[in-house]
């Protein structure tokens, strides 16, 4: 009889605790007691560098029967509502919202639908500057056998050094109950000139920008780099008077008066103008 003898050695089982990657902050970051989502989108609307956060729910919430919070991001990882100050209103249960710059003056407005209620809330700005950028995607072109992005660019990822400030905005299609535009927007506090621009494109190509001045809405194309710069409407700011003499620099040869804007009942008009 043959006996076979088979000997298993087992080793011993190595295990370690799984490693810990989230952690809530939450009540840290100001954000305990928001509203329950229904809708939420994020968006820099006073341009200084920072996301805030829009959120609105179905119902009240708090003891203030609010259905709004508007967060601003104090830029050290904590938030503040600033609902009561925003000029926003609770008006009525949340159906979705967005963030977008619909008058093109380089500050992002805020749409909410309600139920049977529809606000368009237009962004007065301040002294902040800002960069805004629509991407442009080569499918189609030749050569054909070159990995192409789609033409809206969607997937990318835009990356802006401007001063302390680095921000990155990925380009995609929305979210449920909300819309975020293909047009990236960047707010730069202070810093009048964005350092480095990089591109990161779904087909692997990268598009890099040096020093590109602020307050611009650049058109940005893959393989090519700019080529495009989108006239925005100018924002009127308030000056203090430096009790400087007026200077003469020379004739004017031309000059053009624009329609005023918005119209001469409202509290505040700009009135643009050249002279060449």
């Amino acid at each position: 009889m043959l006996i076979l003898a088979l000997t298993i050695t087992l080793a011993p089982c190595l295990t370690s605790s799984a490693e810990k990657l989230f952690t809530n902050v939450t009540e840290k970051a100001g954000l305990k007691g928001a509203p329950i989502g229904a809708s939420m989108v994020w968006g820099d609307y006073d341009n200084d560098g920072y996301i805030d956060i829009f959120a609105m729910r179905w119902g009240n919430w708090g003891d203030n029967g609010e259905t709004r919070a508007l967060f601003h991001n104090n830029g050290d990882g904590t938030f503040t509502n600033v609902i009561k100050e925003s000029g926003i209103l609770s008006d009525g249960p949340a159906n979705g919202c967005s963030f977008a710059d619909y008058d093109n003056d380089g500050f992002l407005d805020l749409y909410s639908a309600s139920l049977g209620v529809h606000s368009l809330y237009h962004n007065s700005g301040n002294n902040n500057n800002w960069l805004k950028i629509k991407l442009v995607g080569s499918i189609g072109d030749i050569p054909v056998n070159i990995k192409r992005t789609n033409r809206d660019g969607i997937g990318s990822r835009i990356t802006i050094q401007a001063g302390d400030l680095s921000m990155i905005r990925e380009i995609n299609t929305g979210c449920t109950r909300g819309y975020i535009p293909t047009i990236a927007h960047f707010g730069l506090g202070q810093n009048s000139v964005a350092g480095k621009i990089t591109v990161r494109w779904p087909s692997g190509q990268i598009t890099e920008l040096q020093d590109i001045q602020a307050n611009q809405f650049l058109v940005i194309k893959e393989g090519t780099g700019i080529i495009e710069t989108i006239e925005s409407k100018p924002v009127s700011k308030g000056v203090e008077p430096g009790e400087k003499l007026t200077s003469t620099w020379g004739v004017i040869k031309q000059d053009k008066l624009y329609q005023n804007y918005p119209n001469p009942f409202n509290p505040e008009t700009w009135i643009p103008f050249t002279l060449s």
